[in-house]
């Protein structure tokens, strides 16, 4: 196979699969801003080690970010040579298994995955994830809710070696992003404040803020967010909680000590689910989640929950 990004078709009129080629690599921006570059590249260097498939689960809100890490990772591997067969917006059966088994060594690049895989076709995905005796494959899957893929994949490193879920934009790269343009400084206070009041704020967002302020410097703040497609920057509930952070474990509530400075650092870089109990409210409680969390201090914790609530949790000393 020429290396390339080929196209998955189905030829409907001889129910068969075949690849077209579209384009020599994919088009990413200039410039990569956070951990994306690093993880591309951590990625591939894995993948380049192992003599086994690999698997790498993107997920999150579209304009989050996991479509530039697919398509970086992708290009990584076009430079050795190795081909990119994307799969999008096709028909999708139990003969495509056998077709995509036959092909040599590649990247198979599933976007939009449970749209073109449904719960039955994930399964039987299981087993030619792990099939051994094909050519070694390089599994990109995306997806923008994870509760969409099939609990026989997620949470299945055997299958699928690595996960990004995508949240809440991080810190370090608004601020990093906003280095990089001449922005009104009233304009950019306001900007600053939307991002630490709205619950969602991806990327997309901010890169139409900007390009929309760019253009156009003497229109206000308000009036960039009436006419943009961006209605969901909205301030939440603020709820605080004071040292009321439970775990949630097999179905049971253990309280977790949240004057241990220990909390964040090692519950959640664990990647585990932390149970947020608000008591005096009507709302029984939220699950925080290492993405969820924006902001950590000495003696608060900051995050969003739900899309909908910003809680912020005071250490009591």
């Amino acid at each position: 196979m020429v290396t390339a990004v080929y196209n998955l078709k189905y030829d409907e009129r001889n129910k068969a699969y075949g690849l077209e080629i579209d384009k020599p690599h994919f088009k990413t921006p200039s410039k990569l801003y956070g951990k994306l570059p690093h993880r591309a590249k951590h990625f591939w260097n894995t993948f380049s080690r192992t003599a086994a498939s690999l698997g790498v689960m993107l997920t999150g809100e579209p304009g989050s970010g996991k479509t530039e890490l697919g398509n970086v990772l992708s290009n990584f591997a076009l430079q050795f040579h190795m081909p990119v067969i994307y799969i999008k917006n096709v028909k999708t059966t139990l003969d495509l298994l056998s077709f995509l088994e036959q092909l040599p060594e590649c990247v198979l690049y599933m976007d939009e995955y449970a749209k073109n895989f449904d719960y039955y076709l994930q399964e039987k995905m299981l087993s030619f994830m792990s099939n051994k005796e094909m050519s070694r494959k390089l599994f990109i899957v995306t997806e923008n809710n994870k509760r969409n893929i099939s609990k026989f994949i997620n949470n299945r490193p055997g299958r699928l070696f690595y996960h990004v879920d995508f949240g809440r934009l991080e810190e370090d790269v608004f601020e990093e992003y906003c280095k990089d343009f001449k922005y009104v400084p009233s304009f950019l206070k306001q900007l600053r404040d939307k991002y630490e009041e709205s619950s969602t704020f991806s990327f997309d967002h901010l890169h139409a803020i900007t390009t929309e302020h760019l253009m156009y410097p003497e229109q206000d703040f308000k009036e960039t967010l009436d006419i943009l497609n961006v209605s969901v920057l909205v301030k939440p509930t603020i709820l605080i909680v004071n040292n009321v952070l439970d775990e949630s474990k097999d179905g049971d509530d253990q309280k977790v000590d949240f004057l241990d400075a220990n909390v964040q650092q090692d519950q959640f870089d664990r990647g585990r689910r932390l149970w947020v109990r608000l008591k005096g409210h009507d709302q029984p409680g939220f699950d925080v989640e290492k993405k969820d969390v924006i902001k950590v201090t000495d003696d608060r914790l900051t995050c969003f929950v739900g899309n909908k609530f910003k809680v912020e949790l005071d250490i009591i000393k």
